[in-house]
């Protein structure tokens, strides 16, 4: 049986105590919680004064005057006729009912007049707390401090990356060499640009605060009793805003191109931070030289049924699938759970190479099929320890895992290894070679063994031999 270098779930720790001062990204700040509002106080009965009405209760008055206007004013209906009573003359009642209408008519007009002018001096003074709001936003807009911290941040990113990608590299991660070539790129495209950009967003915010100071005249002069006013304001910084937008917009566009090739890398390392952390987790035991590549939630189908689940591996050599779940042991009714173990096991082991056919599949699923499953079935050769197998991804691309299958069995992902990882790997598949063919103590035919095996036993006795590389290298120490 081939044995290899255990560099899987025991590392961990040490891994992951190496790498404190070089964490990807420090925990993003937490908005601290909201404190509970104090229980509000009466007032002493010898101390009464008016209340004051909250901002919330302001809107709702001013949408109800809004409300009111689109209606129209609708004065209030005039009492009934008074009912004539007998002993008084008719002609009494109709100049007393004349008088009453009349005495109406002439208070419904002001009152009208009276209620439109409040309205318009309502709305003419929401617009102009509107343009002064506006206007004190825009004061710190115009600084264009998002833009400076985009810039600190692409400084950042472009420091802390490089020494990211070195610790995925330490822990097992080698394949993915151009991901140190497409750092080294916009590095270098930076350090160009950046006195540039510099210069450009120093000309863009004097350019805002003298336009600033201008608009901030404008609004110093704006009066809520005058409509010209506040609308020569109110239009003063509009424009305002839509040049801070246009400033800003004409900076970025000198980074963003930049910037964007940084997120795509960030997107990148944290999935192969991920992938590791799951290889970490596991139990599977990695040989030599032998690198991960990918992980991926699974379910392994058996029989065409459903079947264990856990983690699909894929290293530069082999294919494994851990069960990793939890199991109920006991109910309670027969119905609810009461005990529940967690298993984790390897339960399939292939070597790539003998896999022989990949295919990727998407099939309907869930009610009305409107599901997708992404299912990746493999036939293997008669070395494996299985004929077919079957494995339903949870949340990775089947067709996107085919391909990668297929560049491990071809052995075009070995050209993807970083150069300071290339070595290693034509040095173990030279002391493969070396492994004697037959056992020297049965004579019985043993098979090359992969790469990265340091010892293999034989089949028939047990024998236990190594590469005659490493003989050589024992006898001369």
């Amino acid at each position: 049986m081939a044995q290899g270098k255990f560099s899987g779930g025991s590392s961990k720790d040490s891994s992951k105590a190496g790498s404190d001062t070089t964490k990807r990204t420090a925990p993003r700040p937490r908005l601290s919680e909201k404190q509970p509002k104090p229980a509000s106080r009466p007032a002493p009965a010898s101390a009464a004064r008016p209340r004051v009405p909250t901002m919330q209760e302001r809107i709702a008055a001013r949408q109800r005057l809004r409300q009111r206007a689109a209606r129209g004013f609708r004065p209030i209906a005039p009492p009934a006729r008074p009912l004539v009573r007998p002993g008084v003359a008719v002609g009494a009642a109709a100049a007393t009912a004349a008088a009453a209408a009349a005495a109406t008519t002439t208070a419904t007009a002001p009152a009208t007049a009276v209620s439109a002018a409040a309205m318009e001096r309502n709305q003419l003074q929401m617009q102009f707390d509107n343009v002064r709001w506006r206007f004190s936003s825009l004061e710190a807009s115009a600084q264009l401090s998002d833009v400076y911290q985009a810039i600190g941040h692409l400084d950042s990113r472009l420091t802390q990356l490089p020494l990211e990608l070195n610790e995925l590299r330490s822990r097992g991660y080698v394949h993915a060499g151009q991901l140190e070539d497409q750092i080294a790129a916009v590095d270098e495209q930076w350090d160009k640009v950046r006195s540039q950009v510099e210069a450009a967003l120093h000309d863009q915010v004097n350019r805002l605060n003298q336009e600033l100071r201008q608009v901030s005249l404008q609004v110093a002069r704006m009066s809520a009793g005058n409509r010209a006013s506040v609308s020569a304001a109110d239009t003063a910084v509009n424009g305002l805003s839509q040049r801070i937008n246009a400033a800003g917009s004409a900076v970025r566009g000198l980074y963003g191109q930049m910037a964007g090739e940084i997120d795509a890398i960030d997107d990148s390392m944290d999935r192969l931070d991920a992938m590791l952390d799951q290889f970490e987790a596991s139990k599977i035991e990695r040989r030599e030289t032998e690198a991960p590549l990918a992980a991926a939630a699974a379910e392994w189908h058996q029989n065409n049924e459903e079947g264990p689940t856990g983690f699909l591996f894929l290293t530069d050599q082999r294919l494994l699938f851990e069960r990793n779940e939890e199991v109920t042991t006991k109910k309670l009714l027969g119905l609810f759970a009461t005990e529940t173990e967690k298993i984790q096991e390897l339960l399939l082991e292939i070597e790539v190479a003998h896999i022989e056919a990949i295919e990727d599949l998407e099939e309907k699923s869930g009610f009305l099929s409107m599901g997708k499953d992404e299912i990746l079935e493999l036939v293997m050769s008669a070395a494996a320890p299985v004929s077919r197998a079957r494995f339903h991804l949870a949340e990775e691309d089947s067709t996107a895992w085919a391909a990668l299958l297929k560049r491990v069995k071809s052995g075009d992902i070995d050209d993807d290894r970083a150069e300071e990882f290339i070595d290693e790997a034509a040095e173990a598949e030279a002391a493969a070679l070396t492994f004697p063919t037959q056992c020297p103590q049965c004579f019985a035919p043993v098979p090359q063994p992969p790469r990265g095996v340091t010892s293999v036993s034989c089949d028939y006795c047990g024998s236990v031999m190594v590469a005659v590389a490493a003989q050589t290298t024992g006898s001369n120490a």
